[in-house]
């Protein structure tokens, strides 16, 4: 009996102590994790790979309690959003007795995780908090026995996954004592050259010389078996309307009438990624200048655009009091010739919407009848949106379609942590939205990207995409999410869209992924081997670069003392950068004389703006932690940032600057 029949044998006899019994592809997945080789395991949606770790772990429980050496065994479950984590824990606990795991929610800080580590078996955790805990405590990758990487093709660039991982290379690689990496995936990603280069980059990324997947016959009946696959997708071309076109040829010419009053030269495209970059490089200009009717040009020229975009996809009277909310939270009581001239022009353009008000989108048409077509009496639905934007006003507009209504047919709605643009979630009441969508209260979920990864509804049967196309390991998890029998998945684009091409694109790198696997499974082992390792030393050289290179950057932080923040509109000056506290992922201000005298407080919209009269820059909004006073969490596209030799730098992201002064964590 060869070595891989033992193990087989082994995990068979292991079943005895589970809540489960494993199917024969999920114990032939789990071998090589179990002859204590990192792997990447990868199989479609749907397949149990939470269960298969669960499989791998008990085993190595089992294994470490027979030689008792129970104590030294740690488990971490990595799961890339904070929403998953509960859902991991409960099929671990199919394998584990439940004070045996342990859920790292938002409120534990390192030190926490440090304190707690000692107390469970098995910690379930985002990528940020382990990495927070092993970067400011005593906590070291070789004290855990597993590590496992959930939906690990985020392992690259930046992604705190690789973070991790460097870490990784950088403290246990060398060391004979390092923990087992396990990485779970359904999609390994095209990459942007070569499919099957992107997988050995992978693979040396992780330190994972094997890639398990279905290659066994039986094992592939197996899975067609007992697991359900969702449809192909069947897209759904929109043409736009007259009435569409009618309302973004108005705004075209509005915009091109206030181009015309700061001497701008002819706008971008609207609608296209270049008039967002055109917006974000004036603004910064003007920022610099201290340009103040450039900045309110720039401030309405963003709202126009936002309107153009939204007015394809939402409900037109939603894009009508956003609008109106713009206008009314711009009034200032001395306003310049320039704004007044922008806001008269908004003023006109929202008298001509209001006679369209019997106007009916096209590709809210299409949804409804969508999820008409495919409700049942214990259906789910899940429809993907683009933006936070998206989720509120489709939740909003569904919920009062009679036709839904009549059917009993319910929506909620699913969007990351924090707060953009007024819309926020916290993770409790994400839990909620998610159980509810579980238990049937919300027939219908509508969310972004959030949900296209790692949501396990087993009576969800249809999946719609509305306007959203990510990449192409997104068309592949999105279609996943439909868990039930024949399931089915929609997307709905206008017809000749970007989004129509990068679908198109996504298909034809779905297929190369495929492809890149087979090169995988066939080629020799000693030549994937030289592949490998030569990445691999590529990959630990950069990692030595970048750590002398991080330890020259840490010395040379600027202290924040040296650092005012201004108001990015009217330069007036708001408060000292010593008083700047950060708490992932926000910034606050603790300056009293910032709140005393520099913004006036609309306690109703929980917002607080620029004190000036004629400005009125909306800074912040007021948030509570737990049972804390009101804090003032700062909005960086409100301010900008004065440097010693009065030079004046706005930011588009907190990273931006946290990068460049030391700010202090909020206690």
């Amino acid at each position: 009996m060869s070595k891989n029949e033992d193990i087989l044998v082994e995990l068979l006899d292991q079943t005895l102590k589970l809540r489960f019994v494993p199917h024969k592809f999920q114990l032939s997945l789990a071998k090589n994790s179990c002859l204590g080789e990192n792997n990447i395991i990868t199989v479609r949606t749907g397949s149990g790979k939470t269960l298969i770790a669960a499989l791998i772990a008990r085993y190595w429980y089992e294994k470490y309690a027979k030689q008792d050496k129970l104590a030294d065994f740690k488990v971490a479950f990595i799961v890339p959003t904070r929403n998953l984590v509960s859902q991991q824990i409960k099929v671990f606990e199919k394998a584990f007795a439940s004070n045996e795991l342990l859920e790292i929610s938002e409120n534990y800080n390192p030190q926490k995780i440090f304190c707690s580590f000692w107390l469970r078996k098995i910690i379930f955790l985002t990528p940020q908090k382990l990495f927070n805990t092993l970067n400011q405590t005593n906590l070291t990758l070789d004290s855990f026995t597993i590590i496992f990487f959930d939906e690990c093709h985020h392992t690259n660039d930046k992604h705190p996954y690789n973070e991790i991982m460097k870490i990784y290379y950088s403290t246990v690689f060398h060391k004979t004592v390092k923990p087992l990496i396990v990485g779970l995936t359904a999609s390994l990603g095209a990459g942007k050259g070569s499919p099957y280069d992107h997988l050995i980059n992978m693979c040396a990324n992780l330190d994972c010389k094997t890639v398990s997947n279905i290659i066994d016959h039986d094992d592939q009946v197996d899975l067609d078996t007992n697991i359900p696959s969702p449809l192909t997708d069947t897209i759904h071309f929109i043409d736009l309307n007259t009435e569409i076109n009618s309302i973004k040829f108005n705004i075209q010419f509005i915009c091109s009438q206030l181009g015309l009053k700061v001497k701008s030269k002819q706008l971008p495209k609207l609608g296209h990624s270049e008039f967002e970059q055109f917006i974000f490089d004036t603004n910064k200009v003007a920022a610099i200048e201290m340009n103040r009717d450039l900045l309110t040009v720039v401030e309405y020229l963003n709202e126009l655009n936002l309107f153009y975009q939204r007015c394809e996809d939402f409900p037109l009277e939603y894009c009508i009091e956003k609008l109106k909310k713009f206008v009314k939270d711009s009034v200032v009581e001395e306003p310049t010739t320039i704004k007044s001239f922008c806001m008269s022009k908004i003023n006109d353009f929202l008298i001509e919407l209001e006679k369209k008000s019997n106007f009916i989108n096209p590709k809210l048409s299409c949804l409804i009848k969508m999820i008409l077509k495919y409700n049942k009496e214990n259906s789910r639905g899940l429809v993907l949106v683009r933006t936070r934007h998206h989720t509120k006003a489709l939740c909003e507009y569904l919920n009062k379609v009679n036709d839904l209504k009549e059917n009993g047919i319910s929506c909620g709605f699913l969007i990351g942590l924090g707060c953009v643009d007024g819309i926020s979630m916290n993770e409790n009441q994400q839990r909620e939205s998610i159980e509810n969508f579980k238990n049937g209260k919300f027939k219908v979920l509508v969310a972004t990207d959030i949900a296209q990864e790692g949501l396990d509804v087993p009576t969800c049967n249809y999946v719609i995409r509305y306007e959203f196309v990510s990449n192409e390991i997104g068309t592949v998890q999105s279609r996943g999410r439909a868990r039930a029998k024949h399931g089915q998945c929609i997307l709905i684009t206008t017809r000749g869209s970007l989004n129509e091409k990068r679908e198109n694109e996504n298909c034809i790198k779905e297929e190369m992924m495929e492809q890149a696997l087979k090169i995988f499974n066939a080629i020799e082992k000693n030549q994937f081997l030289n592949e490998f390792n030569f990445k691999q030393a590529k990959l630990l050289s950069m990692i030595r670069s970048l750590s002398n290179n991080y330890n020259q950057i840490e010395k040379i932080l600027m202290d924040s003392s040296r650092v005012d923040v201004h108001c990015r509109d009217c330069s007036q000056f708001l408060f000292n950068g010593s008083n700047l506290r950060y708490r992932e992922p926000s910034y606050f201000s603790i300056c009293k004389l910032f709140k005393d005298n520099m913004i006036n407080v609309d306690i109703s919209k929980q917002k607080f703006f620029c004190s000036v009269k004629s400005c009125g820059k909306e800074l912040g909004r007021l948030v509570q932690i737990r049972n804390s006073s009101p804090l003032y969490m700062i909005d960086i596209k409100g301010i900008t940032f004065k440097f010693p030799g009065n030079k004046m730098v706005p930011y588009s992201k907190w990273s931006g600057i946290s990068s460049q002064i030391s700010i202090q964590e909020f206690k």
